[in-house]
């Protein structure tokens, strides 16, 4: 099974936050050393390396905002990989029903040697059946349907 695609979006939204807030919170800490009343060289290297912090601190939200895009990239790629398996999954058992329907009303009217094909067909059938992958797995995608 793959990953839940709308629980990747919300990851996604509390980074998109996460972000959000270290820009807050830097953008608040550089108003507060701009707007401090200390005056003296010291002082001034203080502001200095508070606007460098607040750079980094912008670039470390650039970074995780980057990252939230990421995982809504990959949801998005989950959705589609799972629609895929989902199509390939019904079109695959549709096939196995069709055939199956096919063997019942050919067998509504067959006699002799015909029974016994139609029973090595049914038989072909549920083997097959059988070996097929579980619901939403991968493998469905590798499955060809016969004619």
């Amino acid at each position: 099974m793959y990953g839940d695609p709308d629980e990747l979006e919300r990851l996604a939204v509390g980074i998109r936050e996460q972000a959000q807030g270290v820009r807050e919170q830097a953008q608040a800490r550089l108003q507060r050393s701009e707007q401090a009343t200390w005056a003296s060289s010291a002082a001034e290297e203080w502001r200095q390396r508070v606007r460098e912090e607040t750079t980094h601190a912008n670039t470390s939200a650039d970074t995780l905002d980057e990252a939230a895009q990421a995982l809504i990239a990959h949801a998005a790629e989950v959705r589609e990989r799972l629609a895929a398996i989902a199509a390939a999954e019904k079109a695959v058992t549709g096939w196995f029903k069709d055939r199956w329907n096919d063997l019942e009303r050919v067998a509504s009217t067959a006699t002799g040697d015909a029974v016994r094909g139609i029973e090595t067909a049914a038989q072909e059938l549920r083997d097959g059946w059988a070996s097929l992958p579980p619901p939403g797995d991968a493998r469905w995608l590798e499955l060809k349907i016969g004619g």
